[in-house]
């Protein structure tokens, strides 16, 4: 488990039990975080996330003869992937003002500062899930550039597919924000094809504005009207009448040959520190969509891979995974505050980058 609870023995203070209980025990909503689910967590002992990238099986039988020998088949090409893992982290600092202006939820003369620093711990593990699905959403997108040590490396490429309706053979012309004249049927059967012998079952996922985009398309809405989803059609949209989200899911299913679509609008807010605006982002872009197949039979899409860091596990004996540490820094200075640090050192790993498909559809 990525985000299994270990006391770190490190210099300073270490972090309270319930704050990393707080840590490590959160968990979302299976669909808060879905590529986390998709791509689970997996803990390394070596300072790089390596792996075997194997050849696909390939062929059938030969033509044999009872009395001849048969010529050996040459092996599955092999080839070793070495990725250098991201280091994400934040910090966190609760002030003694803090802690004396913090009152319990309910009432107002009695002051909280250890519930003030379990939301803290709470916040940190909100954004260790949130900054793992940004890196493995950007790694199924096409690359990711790491950064270590105050500097930035060379972007990684993954070596996925790229879809694109209005430049790819089989593609409808038109983006799909195009609402009268994309294909989006057209399109997905164009992208499902290029998983041929590559995956099976691909799955589709895109956002709450490219599904609009979907549920508005004359191209689906008219193809609704002529079969069994016609009871999903409701007035209104760009041009006239619009499909609900379930009813397009299931249209595609059956239109494409697709194993299933899913609008994941999940996202994180950012926050403007001199307006005081928060601006919501969304995991997977309004551009965007992605199609992801199965693996060959007994393997697997990818994973997430954690290196070991002294962060976690202390310097002696450095472990794999996320980490909370706190340092309180009111018994070393005047009117020191509590500092709460979060973060790990990991990377996605996709040993077969051909299952998946970033399409830009808008």
């Amino acid at each position: 488990m990525a985000f299994g609870y270990t006391m770190p023995s490190v210099q300073g203070s270490p972090a309270p039990l319930e704050l990393q209980e707080v840590f490590y025990e959160w968990s979302p909503n299976v669909d808060e975080y879905l590529f986390c689910q998709m791509f689970p967590g997996r803990e390394y002992k070596t300072p790089s996330i390596n792996f075997d990238l194997a050849g696909s099986p390939e062929g059938a039988l030969n033509d044999g003869f009872l009395d001849s020998t048969p010529a050996p088949q040459p092996g599955r090409k092999r080839r070793i992937i070495s990725l250098t893992p991201l280091y994400k982290d934040r910090l966190e600092e609760l002030h003694p003002s803090d802690a004396v202006n913090q009152r319990a939820l309910g009432a107002l003369d009695e002051i909280d500062p250890e519930q003030a620093a379990t939301l803290v711990a709470e916040e940190c593990a909100i954004a260790t899930w949130t900054q793992r699905e940004l890196d493995t959403i950007a790694a199924l997108s096409g690359s990711l550039t790491p950064s270590l040590f105050g500097g930035s490396g060379a972007p990684y490429s993954y070596g996925v597919q790229t879809w694109n309706p209005t430049s790819s053979a089989g593609g409808g012309g038109y983006l799909w924000s195009n609402l009268t004249q994309a294909n989006p049927i057209a399109d997905i059967i164009g992208m499902a094809l290029l998983l041929r012998g590559e995956g099976y079952e691909p799955h589709l996922f895109y956002n709450a504005r490219v599904g609009g985009y979907l549920a508005q398309n004359a191209a689906i809405v008219n193809l609704a009207k002529q079969s069994g989803f016609a009871d999903m059609i409701g007035p209104g949209g760009a041009v006239g009448q619009i499909m609900s989200n379930q009813g397009v899911a299931s249209l595609l299913k059956s239109f494409t040959g697709i194993e299933g679509a899913t609008c994941y609008d999940q996202g994180y807010k950012t926050l403007n520190r001199t307006t005081g605006a928060y601006t919501f982002l969304p995991f997977i872009a309004d551009t965007q969509c992605l199609m992801i197949g199965k693996a060959p039979r007994n393997q697997t899409r990818g994973w997430f891979g954690f290196a070991p860091t002294p962060n976690k596990g202390g310097l002696m004996t450095p472990q794999a995974g996320p980490w909370l540490r706190q340092f309180d820094q009111s018994s070393i200075k005047p009117n020191g505050g509590l500092q709460i640090y979060a973060g790990y050192y990991g990377i996605p790993a996709l040993p077969f980058p051909k299952l998946i498909i970033n399409g830009t559809v808008a």
